[in-house]
């Protein structure tokens, strides 16, 4: 609330603050039962939807119900722990947040849990499902390895495929994405030259693909003369 400026004195700028919660737990893999280390876990508000980060502004757009942003990282034994999880404005007791679990080799975990002032919540085993990965090389239309241009991986009808991947191609052409879920992809490739300019929004060659969850698929992709 506002306060009082007199001549000397300062009055009513005493501030109350509010204990978060505090959220621990242990992620593991579906596929063999070990700890996932280097997971990250992220604190949204419970209207968090995980497939609008996969829009044009993702996550420029921010938490919708503006909850701080929050992100940890699971240990060398999967564990996490969540020391000051917001628990939501002034005169509400309880909040639902969800945790967002990221990680390069699995598909993405959202875990709702109801969060209280000062209060403990150990959400025990959060297993995570092994994704899919599609490698490739790309090359131009020399033949040689195109170096330093980008592959971009769309869902072809999915919701949220807009942009959904991109990687930049190595010294040697090659890419590789993974934490995919199970179906039929487009992977589509660009030189440096495009790749810096808005002619990524022209056709470019591309490759359709199926990958099978936990598989993997190779794909190799040349500039045509075009």
């Amino acid at each position: 609330p506002g306060f009082y400026v007199d001549r000397d004195v300062v009055r009513g700028v005493d501030v109350r603050v509010k204990r978060g919660a505090v959220v621990t737990g242990t992620v593991t893999s579906r596929r063999n039962g070990e700890p996932v280390q280097g997971a990250e876990v992220v604190v949204h508000g419970p209207d968090f939807q995980h497939q609008d980060g996969g829009g044009l502004f993702g996550g420029w757009l921010g938490d919708p119900n503006n909850v701080p942003a929050q992100t940890v990282t699971t240990d060398k034994q999967g564990r996490f722990r969540i020391a000051n999880a917001y628990t939501g404005g002034a005169g509400e007791v309880q909040l639902m947040l969800k945790l967002e679990i990221n990680h390069s080799e699995h598909l993405v975990e959202v875990v709702p849990v109801n969060v209280a002032e000062g209060g403990e919540i150990d959400l025990g085993l959060v297993e995570l499902t092994p994704g899919g990965r599609i490698r490739g090389v790309a090359y131009g239309k020399d033949g040689k390895a195109l170096a330093g241009g980008t592959v971009i991986l769309t869902r072809p009808g999915g919701a949220g495929s807009f942009f959904s991947e991109t990687r930049t191609l190595d010294a040697r052409g090659r890419f590789s994405l993974g934490g995919l879920k199970a179906g039929t992809y487009e992977v589509s490739v660009y030189n440096a030259e495009e790749a810096s300019s808005l002619l990524l929004f022209t056709e470019a060659p591309s490759e359709t693909v199926y990958v099978e969850e936990g598989g993997e698929a190779e794909v190799d992709i040349r500039l045509s003369d075009g």
